[in-house]
């Protein structure tokens, strides 16, 4: 009794010994970020954090928010990412079950036939059994429970990403949508242009033949209505890919908004100021910075629990079950079978393995 309690405390003082001597966890390094902006002209500090998740209503346009509103209900890009998170939200679920214990269920049956040689006698034995097992895989030092955190982090990104999706489809219709009107509007103006450049040659052409005026003017006049002419097929042909691109950004074949934008509108107009806040404050409403940041956090706990390897690690097993001569007796079994088993195992030997894994998430921390 008294080895047992010496080799216990030594274990106990050689898991504290091996636990004090482990690395620490890297630190992210404070970014300096200036308090004003340096060209502060036509900005507002008082920025509503709120509106910004619906800012294309600020252009009081119930086209754009149609067409804005129908790219992210239907977007493959967005659709895309809300699969991954769904997929991360799974990765993060497999790595909490590693922290409990798991539970098997097996049941055998056999028969064995022996015949004698020499008397010609036939032996027929019977054996059923039944079991549960257990095992649960100590989480000692922390390693999986970093694994979670790695995990959750993660998840976190691939959240951070989906809003980030879901920005840059935003800012990809206003965009088009604002180049379409504008083509429109440029389509109008030049076609209103060419009544008025029509009468500009016929009347060099009068003064030319009246004597009032030379031929220069009149080849400047036709100069211009040929130019004239010849912009409006491609203003014309902007239109249609503006709105080919706002149908492929709907997830919508070509032509699949023509009706919705049939309709002629002006071009959209935004707030004379823009509301940005502090650069910070500019800084966290990006879902890009944040879904680095993640990335991050994820990277610290991935490079912390790759140092944790180093570490022992505590299994403990266990298997209740029955036999019987004969499948009926399963429930009034012959024999009861009961054990448990504890096992403590730590690395000595790998060739390495453990130090390049916690090279490589250093690294990888680093970047």
């Amino acid at each position: 009794m008294i080895f047992r309690h010496n080799t216990l405390v030594a274990c106990v003082s050689l898991l504290g010994g091996c636990a004090s001597t482990s690395s620490p966890e890297p630190t992210s390094r404070p970014v300096a970020v200036p308090a004003t902006w340096s060209q502060g002209g036509g900005l507002r500090s008082d920025s509503d954090t709120t509106a910004l998740a619906s800012w294309w209503t600020r252009f009081d346009d119930p086209v754009l928010d149609e067409l804005i509103v129908g790219a992210l209900r239907s977007s493959p890009t967005v659709r895309t990412a809300l699969s991954r998170i769904a997929e991360y939200r799974a990765r993060r679920g497999l790595e909490q079950s590693g922290l409990w214990p798991s539970l098997d269920a097996s049941v055998s049956g056999g028969s064995t036939s022996t015949r004698q040689r020499g008397s010609g006698i036939t032996t027929n034995a019977e054996s059923y059994g039944a079991a549960l097992d257990a095992s649960w895989q100590l989480d000692l030092f922390g390693r999986q429970r970093l694994a979670l955190t790695a995990a959750s982090a993660d998840l976190a990104q691939t959240e951070e990403n989906h809003y980030g999706a879901q920005v840059s489809l935003a800012a990809e219709v206003a965009q088009a949508y604002v180049a379409l009107r504008s083509a429109e509007a440029q389509v109008s103006v030049v076609k209103n242009s060419l009544g008025t450049r029509r009468e500009t040659v016929q009347l060099t052409e009068w003064r030319e033949q009246a004597g009032t005026g030379d031929a220069l003017d009149t080849q400047q006049a036709v100069s211009a209505l040929a130019q004239a002419r010849a912009s409006l097929p491609l203003l014309q042909l902007a239109v249609v890919q503006s709105r080919h691109r706002l149908a492929l950004l709907a997830g919508l074949p070509p032509g699949g908004l023509d009706a919705v934008l049939a309709a002629p509108a002006p071009v959209p107009v935004g707030a004379p100021q823009i509301a940005v806040g502090i650069p910070a404050d500019t800084l966290r409403q990006r879902p890009d910075v944040r879904a680095a940041e993640r990335a991050v956090d994820a990277a610290q706990a991935r490079s912390a629990s790759a140092r944790r390897e180093r570490l022992p690690s505590l299994a403990l097993t266990g298997s209740i079950g029955v036999e019987a001569l004969k499948a009926d007796r399963l429930f009034s079994p012959d024999a009861t079978v009961a054990r448990l088993l504890g096992s403590l195992t730590a690395p000595i030997f790998n060739a390495g393995r453990i130090r390049q894994t916690i090279a490589i998430q250093s690294e990888q921390t680093q970047q």
